[in-house]
């Protein structure tokens, strides 16, 4: 008998703040992204696997790509992820918006924290 693969979609009321810049939307994920890993905490633990470090951008975006984490790797062993937030359905109005925010995280211990800290998040409740 064959694996059952059980998702569950999840709303997550998301912000971010930087220097005056307040962002808010609520993202839809589903554990089925457009590129990359099945979720959120998968795509992070493999960054913090790779911690040597990788060729190129690594992308994941949400269900309706309320929210898209861009990992790109340096030299120096760090890990720029770039986390862009836009409006939550109707992205295609007039009035849309986007927000983008750069860390730079250690590409080991950090990223595997977080990594931790999301998939705590996603698990519960």
């Amino acid at each position: 008998m064959g694996q059952v693969w059980c998702q569950r979609t999840a709303h997550l009321h998301v912000e971010l703040h930087d220097e005056g810049l307040l962002a808010q939307t609520t993202v839809t994920i589903d554990g089925h992204p457009t590129d990359g890993p099945g979720d959120l905490a998968e795509f992070l633990q493999q960054l913090a696997d790779d911690w040597r470090g990788w060729r190129g951008r690594r992308v994941w975006h949400a269900l309706g790509r309320e929210l898209t984490v861009e990992a790109t790797p340096d030299v120096r062993g760090y890990v720029a992820l770039e986390i862009t937030v836009r409006r939550h359905r109707w992205s295609y109005a007039n009035d849309v918006w986007s927000a983008t925010i750069v860390l730079m995280l250690e590409a080991g211990e950090q990223i595997d924290a977080l990594a931790r800290e999301v998939r705590a998040l996603l698990s519960s409740g």
